[in-house]
């Protein structure tokens, strides 16, 4: 959708996040911080942009059911060789 993340700062999560520069990670349950990371996002269009856009691009080239699919025949592929 284009759109900036913000997500609990966990493994899997920070992972994603991070790996796709998709958006600003906060701990679990601190409210504050949670605040803290939409009011960066709301004072700072061009982060917004450039996050929505890397989100964006990463799940179409990534983080999808086609490519996850595709990885795991090529995996299959190899095993069976």
């Amino acid at each position: 959708m284009g759109r900036p993340v913000v997500a609990s700062d966990l493994p899997p999560l920070r992972a994603v996040v991070a790996d796709a520069d998709a958006g600003l990670l906060a701990p679990a349950g601190d409210a504050g911080a949670w605040a803290d990371a939409f009011e960066t996002l709301r004072a700072d269009p061009a982060a917004r942009e450039r996050y929505g856009a890397n989100g964006r691009r990463a799940a179409v080239d990534r983080y999808n059911w086609a490519r996850d699919a595709e990885r795991l025949v090529d995996c299959y592929e190899r095993l069976a060789e």
